[in-house]
């Protein structure tokens, strides 16, 4: 992928984001306005405790969606406004991960028209775009820290394309479980805790990989973009599991933070390149 399609490919994503804001809030809005959204009658909840930092509830869930859905916007137009020279898999990667903040905000969608009270194909679809987001997120970041060599500029999109296809396939077979919403407006699946697992695991291997290849090439630099991957993704688990204000306060600011001291990083790491 040349630099030149790349930028253009950004140019798409922040188009999309655009629209899917647009969309998602027009039509939150107007369920708002036509009394038709509910509180999902959830059977699971993070914590169970009247303390009202922790007390689950429905509207710090929303909240955190709306952050999720708006942050690629700025997100996007940082990536675009430093990094429009700077080839780097890091960046390409990272505006892929926006792509799952998009999907996670699908989740607004359940409490609309009451949708989450019935048997629906866009309710099984919006269970299997979410998954398929929670699939790419560590995959996206596996793979801005191990394909870091200048050759991998060129497969850049064909990585893209191939665990896009993966997750879709993955997603198609996933068993889905509509009749159960957790407290964050989130549809269940088979082997949950199987999957939970291998995404601490995909996780943990790319942070330490940022770390190894910052002390094999004794590059501050990369030290300080591990730092800023752990932030930030610690931040997005927070905001991704969210129902109450403690998760909803912590989660943003790590997540803002965190992208901050990513790209800050990735960008005086290219500096001199």
């Amino acid at each position: 992928m040349t630099l030149n399609d790349r930028n253009h490919f950004f140019m798409v994503l922040q188009l999309l984001f655009t629209i899917s804001c647009l969309l998602i809030t027009g039509i939150f809005i107007y369920a708002l306005a036509t009394h038709t959204v509910s509180q999902p009658e959830y059977t699971t909840s993070i914590f169970k405790t009247n303390f009202i930092l922790l007390r689950s509830s429905f509207l710090p869930t929303i909240l955190s969606l709306f952050i999720l859905l708006f942050i690629p916007l700025p997100g996007m137009y940082i990536v675009y406004r430093y990094f429009e020279k700077t080839q780097s898999n890091e960046v390409f990667f990272f505006a892929c991960f926006l792509i799952t903040c998009t999907t996670e905000a699908s989740r607004l969608f359940l409490p609309c028209f009451d949708m989450w009270q019935t048997y629906s194909p866009f309710l099984v679809f919006i269970g299997r775009i979410i998954f398929c987001g929670r699939v790419l997120c560590p995959l996206f970041f596996l793979m801005a820290a191990l394909l870091t060599s200048t050759e991998q500029h060129m497969y850049m999109f064909r990585n893209f394309n191939l665990l896009i296809a993966a997750s879709f396939i993955l997603a198609s077979f996933i068993p889905l479980n509509t009749m159960t919403v957790t407290s964050s407006c989130l549809i269940t699946w088979g082997y949950n805790q199987f999957f939970n697992i291998i995404q601490i695991i995909i996780y943990i291997i790319t942070a330490s990989s940022f770390f190894i290849n910052a002390h094999l090439q004794e590059i501050v630099e990369l030290h300080e973009e591990g730092i800023g991957f752990i932030v930030l993704i610690i931040g997005y688990l927070l905001l991704i599991h969210t129902d109450n204000y403690l998760f909803l306060v912590t989660g943003s600011f790590l997540l803002a933070y965190g992208i901050r001291q990513y790209l800050r990083a990735i960008h005086r790491l290219y500096l001199w390149k």
